[in-house]
């Protein structure tokens, strides 16, 4: 919540509107279709209620959720594709005019929404990433598209070269803008993903400029980019299915601790804080290396998944960030998390800049399985590439 407020008064000194918009799931429009086992699943609350009560108490931020509205529609057409997990062009159509009606009522600068007959429709042959997936690769269905027609605003598409992309992922769309000649009309910043695409050009024709970013589902702060495009509003339209490692980052209470290597740790050396345990490994003394007066751990090509941190603990952890500093800049190394019991391990080494000369900073998020309670957590840092690699001042921040 802290993360979220904290946004929330920063977009409010810049007097610029903050909202939120829920993508549903293609499951949660047309339950009434899956298996029995699943039906009545989603009776409880979910993450994605939890986070809209969490918004809801926060004034300046708007919420427009399309779940019930698309329910109301869905008998009257196929709103979502059969092959894909997406919206089709009616479902995105729709889910447009909703929201601009919606940010209409509060806002009557941003104009009604365009009306079906304003649009051209055209179709084309399409298979879905579901049919893909499953090796039905020619199961095709027609895609519905929605053109405006010529007494629409024109829009006009733009990249902007200027901004680094942050993220590997999609790293084409990263950045698209579009402008109208729309003078006396707002601006716009849409942190989107994929069920944006089809109703680009739509919601661009209520805006003087609009920016689209897709940031791999980070839902940064982007404050960079705010601070130089000056938007009237922040819009962000994320797919419940996408939401649970943002959510999940502004809503559970954490705990860091540091392993600084500036101890002689030997073999299992037990850190202690409160109810959190760590046990890191360093296999033996030899691993351990002075550097300019501090310590690092060594990892030699021999060396395979070592610094290995254990948690045990008689809870559940929903989320594990690993931050560490290692040299050379052209060393390669990975961060594991690893549950054992439940054969779960996942990788990753996310390289960025960092102030600390010569060193580069690695980080890793770990969104955990729900059922992991009681069973051991492994971290452990694998060398990769080069001669040798030296790992620094790594901090592990606990999630639950």
């Amino acid at each position: 919540r802290n993360e979220l407020s904290s946004r929330a008064l920063y977009y409010n000194k810049l007097n610029i509107k903050y909202v939120w918009v829920f993508i549903p799931t293609k499951g949660a429009i047309y339950e009434n279709e899956l298996p029995k086992y699943f039906k009545g699943k989603r009776d409880s609350v979910t993450i994605t209620d939890e986070f809209v009560e969490i918004l809801k108490s926060i004034p300046s931020i708007s919420i427009i959720e399309l779940e019930e509205y698309l329910k109301t529609k869905k008998d009257e057409e196929n709103i979502f594709y059969k092959t894909d997990h997406h919206w089709n062009g009616h479902g995105a159509i729709l889910a447009y005019q909703n929201i601009i009606e919606q940010l209409n009522n509060k806002d009557n600068s941003i104009g009604l929404p365009y009306k079906r007959n304003e649009f051209n429709i055209s179709r084309n042959e399409f298979t879905g990433n579901l049919s893909g997936m499953l090796g039905y690769i020619s199961k095709k269905e027609l895609s519905v598209n929605y053109e405006p027609k010529e007494h629409c605003p024109m829009v006009t598409g733009f990249k902007n070269k200027s901004y680094p992309v942050e993220y590997g992922f999609y790293a084409e769309e990263y950045f698209i803008g579009a402008r109208t000649e729309q003078k006396h009309k707002k601006k716009a910043l849409f942190i989107r993903d994929s069920f944006t695409y089809p109703m680009l050009v739509a919601l661009s024709m209520h805006f003087r400029e609009s920016i689209f970013l897709w940031d791999a589902w980070k839902f940064g702060f982007n404050q960079h980019i705010i601070e130089n495009e000056k938007p009237d509003y922040v819009i962000h339209l994320i797919s419940d299915g996408m939401l649970m490692p943002f959510a999940q980052r502004c809503m559970i209470n954490s705990k860091t601790i540091t392993s600084s290597f500036e101890t002689e740790y030997t073999s299992d050396t037990i850190l202690s804080n409160e109810e959190i345990q760590f046990a890191f490994n360093a296999h033996n003394r030899k691993n351990i290396t002075s550097f300019s007066g501090d310590y690092s751990l060594q990892l030699d090509k021999n060396d395979s998944k070592n610094a290995i941190i254990r948690l045990d603990r008689e809870v559940n952890i929903k989320q594990v960030f690993v931050k560490l500093f290692k040299k050379p800049l052209n060393s390669k190394i990975s961060i594991y998390c690893k549950i054992p019991e439940l054969g779960y391990e996942e990788e990753m080494a996310i390289e960025k800049e960092s102030e600390k000369k010569d060193w580069q900073q690695v980080e890793a998020n770990f969104i955990l399985p729900p059922n992991h309670k009681h069973n051991k957590i492994w971290l452990y840092v694998e060398w990769k590439g080069g001669d040798r690699v030296f790992v620094d001042d790594m901090s592990i921040e606990i999630k639950k």
